[in-house]
């Protein structure tokens, strides 16, 4: 079964003190290629995670790096506006 990732999955995969760290790191370490995940959650996942009020901060060069290893592990899609709009009104059903 392919699997769609959001930010609600890898937010907490890359922030060990979220309360669904430990479920989603496992099924982030069980994607693959065949999974995927929207080029605009990238930045989502990036902005959340550079801006969590934290010490250490989660810094700039850090979250490039989980950027990378998520575009390493799962397929990124972008979606043009009719398809985006599409998907929206299937998950609103």
């Amino acid at each position: 079964m392919k699997q769609f990732f959001d930010s609600s999955v890898l937010v907490p995969v890359f922030y060990a003190d979220h309360p669904q760290h430990a479920s989603s790191m496992k099924i982030f370490l069980a994607a693959g290629k065949d999974d995927f995940c929207a080029l605009r959650t990238l930045g989502e996942v990036y902005a959340t995670l550079t801006g969590l009020p934290v010490r250490p901060r989660i810094t700039g060069s850090e979250g490039i790096s989980i950027v990378r290893q998520i575009t390493e592990r799962l397929t990124i899609v972008a979606l043009g506006e009719g398809e985006y709009i599409s998907a929206l009104e299937s998950a609103a059903s």
